[in-house]
């Protein structure tokens, strides 16, 4: 059985930055991912632009590993940094090039030391002793099956999987009936008439949600779309159930990413409709792609450059030491153990209609996050990073954006590196000096 300081299962949005905080920490550190490559929701599924690097007064809430991110990937022409939402949605976005942010992200695991990687490898078991994880079973697609220890844990799965299997309290939805938002399979488009789009939003902005100098008659630069209400509505062809068009340009003119399907009622951690949402998700891309071509004048010559794997909004809630809440989003409410800062609306897609479930009038503030929200409550050397901290449903609308997983995962990374070298437990830590450590990565922690 090979020992580490910290393993680090998944290497999506956080688990990637987690275990990489942690090597550069000192610490030994093991990344564990299912696939081949890493980036998670992003270069898998294709969600974008990247939100939120920027928060209220167009200030930066992330930065540290996630920002060397994008600054090396703006080298290779693959990012374009940090602009303006014309959507007013969110105070910032961070389109990227999502083949790009996959060779950064390899080539960034591939320069740390104090780092092992194991691709293609899944965690089928765990064992734990008076309320530790003393050792997790992993198998990979060679059919070998082995096990490893370590100090400190990241689950950073996404669905909280490891800590499910060492008995930790989850949830799954909403509270109310355990339904999750809708999943999506996202895809890019080349050849789209963007001067076209512009025209569109500038001579019927009451079509398009947009920015209040948008409605006035700027005209649109970075195109960001959430609208085309008529043709949607009155449509009697419109494949999806939703109320709207949503699209994002990507780094370069003519490029769009489409975040439009929406699979309804299906569960991500029910193998079966899981099989069901990734064939339902290609059966929409297709009717949705010929529909924008037929429907649509900016999309008529344009091509699929790329399609995503599903993509996952909700599955499992922690139920952590603590919880972030909608009221602490709507606040922007401070934490007395901070270690990351959001600054995102709470946007539900519904798990029932066509809708989206947001406040259009509501002030979008930067909120913290609680060491405590990634702690479960029963077990003492495992910390969950990303999607699946300890947030209500509603609060998790706001939380689970690529870019605080980011954050978060930084800081769990830097955590669980301290908690080892110290050979302690989490909660013993000093917040001072888990406050200085993440700092001295430039990480965030103030809202």
């Amino acid at each position: 059985m090979k020992k580490y300081d910290v393993i680090v299962m998944g290497g999506g949005s956080s688990g990637l930055i987690a275990a990489i905080a942690s090597a550069r920490m000192g610490a030994k550190t093991c990344l564990i991912e299912e696939r081949g490559t890493f980036g998670g929701t992003n270069t898998s599924a294709l969600v974008g632009p990247l939100v939120p690097f920027i928060g209220e007064n167009k200030q930066q809430i992330v930065d540290g590993i996630p920002q060397e991110m994008i600054d090396r990937l703006t080298e290779i022409g693959g990012a374009i940094g940090h602009i303006d939402d014309p959507i007013d949605f969110a105070h910032g976005l961070t389109p990227v090039d999502f083949k790009g942010l996959q060779l950064i992200q390899a080539q960034m695991v591939n320069e740390t030391e104090n780092l092992d990687v194991l691709l293609h490898t899944s965690v089928v078991d765990v064992k734990t002793v008076n309320r530790n994880i003393q050792s997790i079973s992993v198998h990979n697609n060679f059919g070998e099956h082995f096990e490893l220890s370590a100090s400190q844990y990241i689950d950073a799965t996404g669905d909280a999987d490891v800590v499910t299997l060492a008995g930790a309290e989850v949830y799954e939805g909403r509270e109310s009936d355990n339904k999750s938002q809708p999943m999506t399979m996202c895809f890019n488009l080349g050849n789209v008439d963007l001067d076209r789009v512009r025209d569109d939003v500038q001579n019927n902005p009451q079509n398009f949600a947009v920015s209040d100098a948008i409605a006035n008659g700027q005209r649109m630069d970075y195109v960001a779309i959430s609208g085309y209400f008529d043709e949607v509505r009155n449509s009697d062809s419109f494949p999806i159930e939703r109320d709207r068009l949503l699209f994002f340009q990507g780094v370069r003119e003519g490029e769009v990413g489409v975040n439009t399907t929406r699979i309804l009622d299906k569960s991500s951690l029910n193998p079966n409709e899981l099989i069901e949402a990734e064939l339902e998700g290609q059966k929409q891309v297709y009717a949705l792609f010929n529909w924008l071509r037929h429907n649509i004048p900016a999309f008529k010559d344009a091509y699929i450059k790329d399609i995503g794997t599903i993509g996952v909004r909700e599955s499992r809630h922690l139920v952590g030491r603590k919880t972030l809440t909608e009221m602490d989003v709507l606040a922007g409410k401070s934490q007395e153990k901070s270690i990351a800062v959001g600054s995102y609306p709470i946007d539900i897609h519904s798990p029932d209609s066509s809708m989206m479930e947001f406040l259009e009038e509501n002030i979008v503030r930067n909120f913290e996050i609680d060491l405590e929200m990634l702690m479960p409550k029963n077990l003492d050397n495992v910390l969950v990073a990303g999607r699946p901290i300890s947030a209500t449903h509603q609060a998790h609308a706001a939380s689970r954006v690529s870019v605080t997983c980011m954050a978060i995962g930084q800081s769990a990374g830097i955590v669980c590196a301290l908690a080892s070298k110290q050979n302690t437990l989490i909660e013993r830590l000093d917040y001072q000096e888990i406050k200085q450590a993440i700092k001295a990565m430039n990480g965030i922690v103030e809202a």
